[in-house]
């Protein structure tokens, strides 16, 4: 582990600055809150959801995943698209292997694909909290540990960079 997370944050602790930074659900009329299996379906499909609603389904969805990730390796639940999508800079891309399979067209193609994404993530967190980003923070360090999440080490790591900038330059 990296020297930053000298402490994995307690559940608990996790769950309650996440319910103080996010909106509950039952603030919105025209939402209703999820079950686990909303989560489930919902874990992979972040991405569709309209920005303005995306702080009150994230925040059932990490803390449903408290709670009920599985600690089976290689069976996530789609844990894994969770942290991909808090991912925001979406870096990462084993841009050798596509060159290889698909040459320098299929490196340009990616390399656009991770720019667009790039910028619809950036625009659909833009409104998030200092308080907001910190729970994201804490709850990725929790992550970490979980081995659901044994193989995606990098992309929490890669997470983790976007959110503790934001915990720095965002103000309420």
């Amino acid at each position: 582990m990296k020297e930053s997370r000298t402490q994995i944050p307690d559940k608990e602790k996790v769950r309650k600055l996440l319910r103080v930074a996010f909106p509950n659900v039952s603030d919105r009329n025209d939402l209703t809150p999820l079950s686990h299996d909303d989560c489930i379906y919902m874990r992979s499909r972040l991405a569709t959801v309209a920005d303005v609603d995306l702080p009150f389904y994230l925040v059932q969805i990490l803390e449903d995943l408290l709670d009920t990730h599985t600690e089976r390796v290689g069976d996530s639940e789609y844990a894994e698209a969770v942290v991909q999508f808090l991912n925001v800079l979406v870096q990462g891309t084993d841009l050798e292997t596509i060159k290889e399979m698909y040459g320098e067209a299929g490196v340009s193609k990616t390399l656009q694909d991770e720019n667009f994404i790039r910028q619809e993530r950036q625009k659909a967190v833009a409104h998030f909290t200092k308080e907001q980003a910190f729970s994201i923070c804490n709850w990725l360090e929790s992550a970490y540990v979980w081995q659901d999440l044994k193989w995606y080490l990098s992309d929490i790591d890669a997470a983790l960079t976007y959110w503790r900038m934001r915990c720095e330059i965002v103000s309420n």
